[in-house]
């Protein structure tokens, strides 16, 4: 049961993070002043920043998940 917990709070976690990730990277790099156009030519780097911060996240709780199962 105590598993069962740990796994739910790892991926409400991971969601909450994810989420974080891409309201972030967002906010800072296509701000409400920006026309269509600049938000389109922005969109490169709002990839890039999202996809590495999702990266990151994917390792940590994939670490974590190692640690969970591992441990008894």
């Amino acid at each position: 049961m105590k598993k069962i917990i740990a796994f739910l709070l790892l991926g409400l976690t991971n969601i909450a993070l994810n989420f974080t990730v891409f309201i972030v990277s967002y906010n800072k790099l296509a701000t409400p002043f920006l026309h269509e156009a600049q938000r389109t030519d922005n969109a490169d780097y709002i990839i890039t920043v999202t996809l590495s911060g999702f990266v990151m996240i994917s390792f940590l709780t994939l670490g974590l998940l190692y640690l969970l199962y591992t441990k008894k």
